[in-house]
């Protein structure tokens, strides 16, 4: 028999449990064999390689379903103290505002606010039903599924994060919410761009045409770069929209680097990277410097620590910078051939973990090819840490914005690195909320626009 009593319990025979174990050890084996066939593009074991991905996956699949259904709380784990809440500090004296999108934790759902500095005032919201926004996609009839359903979970009005607004003619309000969406004073939508999905900044070039970060689906490359299995694989590229919202050029990073010999900054650097980009920054040249040309572009790569200076008209990279910053957000022309970067200084640790260190803004010249920092005292001395997302603006008069993201918290410094004013988004029952890339409205077509909006009819 297989089984013994022995004092009450059922003994095993050694050879069954020996056997299983075999068993056991070729089963794993064979199971990882499978799943490396199907990761690496072979096929001569199909369909068995395919089944044996798709269970090995079957664990982050589930993940990915439970947050989608229950990851409902924007509340933010860390917190700047109890003592930080809405504007403190002292006002400004030149007229200028702030454009600041913020999840608000009364509302539950997110709006953006325009906030005259002088006097902390907000003077105009705008609250869009981005849940009836996202059903005028399903009339749409060569939308993606998995593109809607994923737009109308994650996406929704009370989860959704508004990106990066910038305000426009008329009070109309342009921002991301994985779509390009414009809506008018009053919140109506004027259109929307959802070709691919849209992601981080939004800026605009000379020609009143606006640049954004997408992501590309379906994917440009070939097995040789990512294998026949690339569902997880995120492939960015720069695209222009037109002032109506139709989409003029598109380039894919992973074709920039092919076709400028740059493959093994993707490939070569000893494991594969399913993220190979995390393009967070388009900035547009609006004019010709000794430094630039108008049109070219400057984009912040996170995941390579690297800002590339790109010309769309040639497809040519015409300069790579690194060093000094990592994993970086937000790069900003200046003058004299600078370029600003928001530094994260997020270094990644043997775990894979970011690790949190006083994040930093560096100024990069571009004819000498030296860095310097900017205010870094003043940065250390508030606690600035902001391991993903985050921003930095500076003015022409030296004055610094910085949005620490994930904490909900502005600090905007003067020229001399004395903290002016801040904001931490706090709600009601006590707790901080994020906000999204909130902007320094200062320029005379910025001031041209605030005036505009404040001359129209009030909408409530």
């Amino acid at each position: 028999p297989l089984f013994k009593r022995s004092r009450g319990h059922r003994k095993v025979e050694m050879w069954l449990v020996c056997l299983i174990m075999s068993l056991g050890v070729v089963f794993t084996i064979g199971f990882g064999f499978l799943v490396g066939q199907e990761l690496r593009g072979k096929t001569r074991f199909q369909p068995f390689s395919t089944y044996a991905l798709l269970i090995a996956e079957l664990p982050l699949k589930l993940k990915q379903a439970y947050a989608q259904v229950f990851r409902l709380e924007l509340a933010l784990p860390s917190d700047p103290g109890s003592e930080f809440e809405g504007f403190q500090g002292k006002s400004n004296t030149a007229e200028i505002y702030l454009l600041q999108s913020r999840y608000d934790g009364d509302r539950k759902e997110s709006v953006v606010e325009l906030v005259d500095l002088r006097n902390f005032q907000i003077i105009h919201h705008w609250n869009p039903d981005l849940d009836s926004i996202n059903k005028m996609m399903v009339e749409t009839p060569t939308i993606d599924q998995q593109f809607l359903d994923e737009q109308m979970v994650n996406f929704a009005d009370y989860r959704a994060m508004i990106w990066h607004p910038m305000l426009l003619e008329n009070g109309s309000l342009l921002y991301g919410n994985r779509s390009l969406q414009k809506i008018s004073k009053c919140g109506d939508l004027i259109w929307q761009n959802f070709d691919d999905v849209v992601h981080h900044s939004i800026e605009k070039d000379v020609d009143g045409n606006f640049w954004v970060p997408v992501q590309m689906s379906p994917l440009t490359g070939n097995a040789k770069v990512f294998g026949r299995n690339y569902q997880d694989f995120t492939e960015d590229a720069v695209r222009q929209i037109s002032s109506t919202g139709k989409t003029i050029f598109t380039k894919s990073l992973l074709e920039i680097f092919q076709e400028n010999d740059l493959d093994l900054m993707l490939t070569g650097r000893g494991h594969f990277n399913k993220d190979p980009f995390h393009l967070n920054d388009i900035q547009p040249a609006l004019e010709t410097t000794e430094n630039w040309l108008q049109g070219d572009l400057f984009l912040s790569i996170r995941d390579q620590s690297m800002i590339m200076h790109y010309r769309p008209s040639t497809n040519e990279v015409i300069n790579i910078i690194e060093g000094s910053f990592v994993h970086q957000h937000d790069v900003d022309l200046l003058s004299g051939g600078r370029i600003s970067i928001f530094d994260n200084n997020a270094r990644v640790s043997f775990t894979n973990d970011l690790l949190p260190e006083i994040s930093k803004v560096k100024i990069y010249n571009l004819e000498t090819k030296k860095f310097s920092s900017y205010l870094d005292n003043a940065l250390a001395d508030d606690n600035v840490q902001t391991t993903i997302h985050g921003r930095s603006q500076i003015l022409p008069n030296g004055d610094l914005l910085v949005e620490q993201t994930q904490s909900g918290r502005l600090l905007y410094y003067n020229s001399l690195g004395s903290l002016q004013w801040q904001h931490v988004n706090r709600a009601s029952d006590g707790r901080v909320y994020p906000i999204r890339w909130s902007r320094i409205l200062y320029k005379t077509d910025d001031l041209d626009n605030v005036a505009s909006l404040l001359a129209a009819e009030r909408c409530y």
